[in-house]
């Protein structure tokens, strides 16, 4: 679609195969939002969902991307002009892939919840991580900004019990409840870890 694409089920789930928007795509549901295959859009992206749904690959090429759901898996999320933000409030949230030309911030607001990134997350601006749980991390980095880590729950560590791996031009804080398990980490201006 040239336009905006706009999908709404207001007393169920919500499932896209593929969709495109030359504009702005919105998904909202009181079920589950899954996107079997791929979500790319010309302008922002909004998904908003309650219990959780698989997220294939969601792409906005012009702006940035939001979702918010009780929990979310999600393979591939591309903010090419703007901000990634994820928003778990009932559970917890992995990301196998995430970039923003902008801030990037992953977080789980509920009672309990891990953050995990499998593979890597990236930003131009500030990565910021907040759980409620553990932060399982294989690899966040900001090339302009800072790379914030809160888990004061909980443990920072890597994926399967290894390191995280931290960079960012300019400040790495890191803030672990029982345990900050770090690999390599890298800033322009200054490193602080409390654990």
């Amino acid at each position: 679609s040239a336009g905006s694409l706009t999908l709404n089920a207001s007393a169920g789930d919500l499932m896209l195969g593929t969709g495109t928007a030359g504009m702005a795509a919105d998904l909202d549901a009181t079920g589950t939002v899954t996107v079997a295959t791929s979500l790319i859009a010309g302008g922002a992206v909004a998904i908003d969902a309650g219990p959780p749904g698989d997220l294939g690959l969601v792409r906005s090429t012009g702006s940035g991307i939001t979702v918010n759901a009780d929990a979310i898996d999600a393979g591939t999320a591309q903010a090419q002009g703007g901000a990634l933000i994820l928003t778990a409030d009932n559970g917890s949230l992995t990301l196998g892939t995430g970039t923003a030309s902008g801030a990037a911030m992953l977080q789980t607001t509920g009672a309990s919840g891990d953050v995990t990134v499998s593979t890597s997350l990236s930003a131009g601006d500030d990565a910021t991580i907040m759980s409620a749980g553990n932060a399982l991390l294989a690899s966040v980095s900001s090339t302009a900004g800072n790379v914030d880590i809160t888990a004061t729950a909980g443990a920072v560590t890597g994926i399967g019990g290894g390191n995280a791996n931290l960079s960012a031009g300019e400040n790495v804080t890191v803030t672990a409840g029982s345990l900050a398990r770090l690999g390599t980490v890298g800033a322009g201006a200054s490193v602080g870890v409390t654990a």
